[in-house]
């Protein structure tokens, strides 16, 4: 009687949970990882897949692995999700996504991911749906210029083949400079893209913002998507070692291929993680770059990891906080945009990789675990920071790397470094900056920073035409070119 009594309390349950049935080809190459299939769903116009960046109005997601490669699966009220299935009302747009792509941090947009047709759906409370999905539509390769003043490449990267055990591509734009001419060399600037950003769909605006001026250089836009969001261009772990593949192989790639001058007029910069990845390789890398040009970099003093401590050994919620005595939702940017870590979070848990919060942990945390996912840093039930992991990511706190090694660095780095940011940056990143400047105050560090007028976070282009001054200077200064 007992169980009968509990299958008559779950039945309900049971009865009104919506069933996505998905049915997609598996490519004749089996995928390097089991395929996840997702089902996306959004208000408006646009595919749902379409909103699956899209940090300030994020779809509900519902996911399940295809652990059999049978490319058979179905999406219910067990499955990973960010909201209960209970909970869906009125008309929404519904689309199956399956993740093939083994190194491309959005699923749906990676080579050869698949997708379904939208269809609108009107749920209703209390009615049960049934719903079939053909994901039959592939994602093409990206249509690549080879030849001409902006041209798109992969490059084989050695390292990161070796670490993933098969083969694996770097991807890289390059903006040739005006009247360019493989008998010349030229100083070259490396942009890193920022999370999400990809490297030949950004040319046009990066070429807006470093202008004339930047005619005179080669501008190199360095792609660092990967499986798990953004690599920033860091040996880690997981993702492998991206730092090396850059510095090793990738720049002087550039310099034998294009002409570049080599160290002495090397330049990186980069907004965002991008610019994170400026900071980075400036202190691991100092020989190999005259200058880094930072902006608004991801938390480069991990006291101030956004409104976070996370060196200060005291308990921390990556969720909440507590404001005059109450709780409030944590706001990953500006509290007017409502980007809450917590939605992000439960995306995120849906998402598998991709996201920024996996990113980090990607990039930070030591190991890779049995079920595939790096040392997670906060609890994704209550949001409790996990702080025996926070502590594994000491190794990257690039303000601790200046002060730890200051006596060996601070000739290498003497008049290298340039940050840039917002007096009030979208994502709290000024607080980071702030107490790095201080701390290279202390350390007696001639770093610059400057500080952009009002709320932002971007490159803005008198910084960028700063930066080229900069090049410039340095370039018609050199005994070689000088007539």
């Amino acid at each position: 009687m007992k169980y009968l009594l509990l299958l008559a309390l779950c039945l309900p349950q049971l009865l009104l949970a919506h069933t996505f049935e998905v049915s997609y080809t598996v490519p004749d190459k089996k995928p390097v990882y089991a395929p996840t299939v997702y089902i996306v769903m959004a208000q408006g116009f646009r595919a749902p897949r379409n909103r699956m960046g899209d940090w300030g109005n994020l779809p509900i997601l519902y996911s399940v692995v295809d652990h059999d490669f049978d490319g058979k699966v179905t999406i219910d009220s067990t499955s990973l999700g960010t909201i209960p299935m209970d909970q869906l009302k009125g008309e929404l747009k519904l689309q199956a996504v399956v993740r093939i792509n083994p190194d491309w941090m959005l699923p749906g947009f990676g080579e050869g991911d698949l997708y379904s047709k939208s269809q609108k759906i009107e749920f209703v409370k209390d009615q049960k749906q049934t719903l079939q999905f053909e994901a039959d539509k592939a994602v093409k390769a990206p249509k690549f210029r080879s030849e001409g003043p902006v041209q798109d490449h992969y490059f084989k990267s050695e390292k990161l083949s070796e670490f993933h055990k098969r083969d694996y591509n770097l991807r890289y734009s390059v903006i040739l400079p005006k009247d360019w001419s493989a008998d010349k060399k030229y100083p070259v600037i490396i942009y890193v893209t920022g999370f999400s950003a990809v490297h030949q769909t950004s040319t046009g605006r990066i070429k807006r913002k470093f202008g004339k001026k930047g005619q005179e250089a080669i501008i190199v836009i360095a792609d660092a998507n990967c499986r798990w969001g953004h690599s920033v261009f860091a040996n880690s772990a997981v993702n492998g070692p991206w730092g090396d593949a850059l510095t090793y192989e990738l720049l002087p790639h550039i310099d034998k291929t294009y002409g570049g001058a080599g160290p002495k007029h090397r330049y990186i910069t980069g907004v965002s993680s991008g610019g994170w990845t400026a900071a980075w390789a400036i202190v691991n890398y100092p020989e190999a770059y005259a200058e880094a040009w930072p902006v608004s970099p991801d938390p480069v003093d991990f006291s101030a990891f956004q409104e976070l401590n996370i060196t200060d050994k005291k308990a921390d919620n990556l969720f909440t906080k507590i404001v005059k005595e109450e709780q409030e939702d944590r706001c990953i940017s500006l509290p007017m945009l409502g980007w809450t870590f917590r939605n992000m979070a439960d995306f995120e848990h849906a998402l598998g990789g991709g996201g920024q919060l996996q990113s980090f942990a990607a990039v930070f945390s030591p190991k890779l675990n049995k079920d595939g996912t790096p040392d997670q840093w906060y609890n994704i039930k209550d949001g409790a920071v996990n702080m025996q992991v926070t502590d594994s990511w000491t190794p990257y706190d690039i303000s601790k790397i200046m002060q730890d090694n200051w006596k060996e660095l601070a000739p290498k780095l003497k008049g290298k470094i340039h940050y840039g940011i917002h007096e009030k940056d979208m994502f709290h990143l000024d607080h980071s900056i702030r107490l790095l400047e201080k701390k290279c105050a202390d350390l007696g560090s001639d770093a610059t920073f400057t500080y952009f007028t009002g709320v932002g976070h971007h490159l803005p282009s008198e910084h960028a035409e700063k930066l080229m001054d900069s090049v410039l200077k340095r370039w018609n200064a050199a005994p070689e070119n000088k007539k």
